[in-house]
Order: C-alpha cells, then sequence, then structure tokens
C-alpha cells in the first residue's frame, strides 16, 4: 500500500503551515479516503512482525 491519501493529507498540512494558516479544507470524499488509509495503516501495522522495522515517511529525520 502507498497511503497516498496520508501522503497528500501531510503534505496539505505542511503547505499551510509554511504558508502560516491555522486551518486545512478537505472534501468529504478526501476526508474518507484519509480515513479509509488509516485504517488499512492501522491492520499493516498490527499484522507485521513487531521486529521487522519498516519505514512509511521515508526516515529523514533530523536530530
Amino acid at each position: 500500500m502507498d497511503y497516498k491519501s496520508i501522503k497528500n493529507l501531510l503534505a496539505t498540512i505542511k503547505r499551510a503551515n509554511l504558508k502560516g494558516e491555522n486551518s486545512i479544507r478537505l472534501s468529504i470524499t478526501e476526508a474518507n479516503d484519509v480515513q479509509n488509509d488509516i485504517a488499512l495503516l492501522l491492520l499493516d501495522i498490527k499484522k507485521i512482525d513487531s521486529t521487522k522495522e519498516v519505514v512509511f515517511d521515508g526516515g529523514d529525520f533530523k536530530k
């Protein structure tokens, strides 16, 4: 799964944050897609072995 709607939501939030906006708007369709992707992600996380490392976002965090 690529969880495209979650990635799009995060990109939208990041753009709004960079512009200094305090809110974003989503259509009902987009919100339902995000909700479905979150449910699938949670099911996938539940299925994987807890000792297996999985990177969902690219893993380029700065400490």
